[in-house]
């Protein structure tokens, strides 16, 4: 989640390093979704898309954040070249696999910003269905904005990740 703190275990850096090579990645990967993402693809998006939904109605901002990766990789899936999706994918482990938990700043409340987050991965989808390669681009540089990978405080946890 934009903006959000990630309780992680001790390995840190390699999850901030994780991060940042996954967003590099992230508007190939919408690129291949965009030209190759059959309708039965679109639906299993939608299907991680609810899921989405039920932690942000239920202001599950761990579950929330765990949706949005498998909404991610259901992307990846998508795309016809072996290596990329194997390399996003793994990527996607190694962030999830040293997730603790998540929760959203103190300053920032939190339905208001699931719902945002929510939003923009709904308009993401909707822009992939709609194969609109203009706006899938602006949406996932809007994604991909506020990302900030690198360890904050005492190196346990991440701020600002966008996922």
């Amino acid at each position: 989640m934009g903006n959000s703190v990630l309780a992680l275990d001790e390995d840190a850096a390699s999850v901030a390093e994780a991060v940042r090579i996954r967003n590099a990645l992230d508007p190939l990967l919408v690129e291949d979704a965009l030209r190759h993402a059959s309708a039965d693809d679109v639906q299993a998006m939608r299907r991680e898309q609810d899921r989405m939904r039920i932690a942000a109605t239920e202001l599950d901002g761990t579950a929330f954040i765990r949706a949005n990766w498998a909404l991610h990789a259901r992307i990846a899936e998508s795309s016809p070249h072996a290596m990329l999706r194997s390399f996003y994918l793994s990527l996607l482990e190694i962030i999830e696999s040293h997730t603790l938990s998540a929760t959203t700043p103190a300053d920032e409340p939190l339905p208001e910003y699931i719902e945002s987050r929510y939003d923009l991965h709904a308009r993401l989808v909707d822009a992939i269905a709609d194969r609109d390669r203009a706006k899938a681009a602006e949406l996932i540089r809007e994604h991909n904005a506020t990302t900030v990978a690198g360890p904050a405080g005492d190196g346990t946890e991440l701020s600002s990740l966008t996922p």
